[in-house]
């Protein structure tokens, strides 16, 4: 699948419009034959208008629109049922409050076969534990105690979070202890997709196609 995050959108990047951002995703849907995954910049309120603009763009598309969250999720959600959607519904790293806001969206209409659940993740060292924990309770929720506000899937946005960190950013000058930048940086990703694998993750959205490969590998292992 392709995953566009709509960065330009942001009032403090370029703050460039719904419209524009309508275009480019629609311009991106058409290009591609493979799954579609549309993403905000994840400023809530500029979302809402962002997200619906680019849920009517790509009517009849199926793309999966987020991410939908607590100040948002009314709107986004709206859209995407509106306009023949999957959505992707993020919570703050909490089972209780990624299972009410599914319940939340059910009690809209929106079909929980067409939800997919952003429980927030984290790039290794960073919170790695706490993200994985939550994961594990909530695949136990689902198949344990049968919860079926729980048993959607779960999409791990990890690449956001790896590429930010001083351990694929400090240079090989700065830190040579570390060892050489690229493999050092692709094994950071490589590493938090394989946590998140092994706790249930149904999607992974990464940024190395190295990582990639590399998390592709683990799956075939474990299948």
């Amino acid at each position: 699948m392709v995953a566009l995050r709509l960065m330009g959108t942001h009032p403090d990047q370029k703050n460039k419009t719904p419209e524009e951002a309508a275009k480019v995703a629609a311009d991106v849907a058409a290009a591609i034959d493979i799954p579609l995954v549309i993403l905000g910049s994840g400023q809530a309120e500029k979302d809402s208008q962002v997200l619906q603009a680019v849920a009517n763009a790509t009517r009849g598309k199926n793309c999966a629109i987020g991410k939908a969250v607590e100040e948002n999720y009314k709107t986004v959600a709206a859209a995407a049922m509106a306009n023949d959607h999957k959505l992707i519904a993020m919570s703050q790293l909490d089972v209780n409050l990624a299972k009410q806001l599914n319940i939340l969206l059910s009690q809209m209409g929106f079909d929980k076969e067409r939800i997919i659940m952003d429980p927030m993740s984290s790039a290794l060292g960073y919170g790695l534990e706490y993200t994985y924990s939550v994961m594990e309770r909530i695949r136990l929720a689902a198949l344990l105690q049968n919860d079926p506000m729980m048993q959607t899937p779960i999409v791990c946005d990890i690449g956001l979070n790896v590429w930010k960190v001083k351990e694929t950013m400090a240079s090989e000058a700065e830190l040579p202890e570390w060892g050489g930048l690229e493999d050092r940086a692709l094994a950071w990703e490589a590493v938090s997709a394989s946590a998140m694998i092994t706790a249930g993750a149904d999607m992974l959205i990464m940024r190395h196609p190295g990582a990639a490969a590399k998390a592709k590998e683990l799956i075939a292992e474990l299948a």
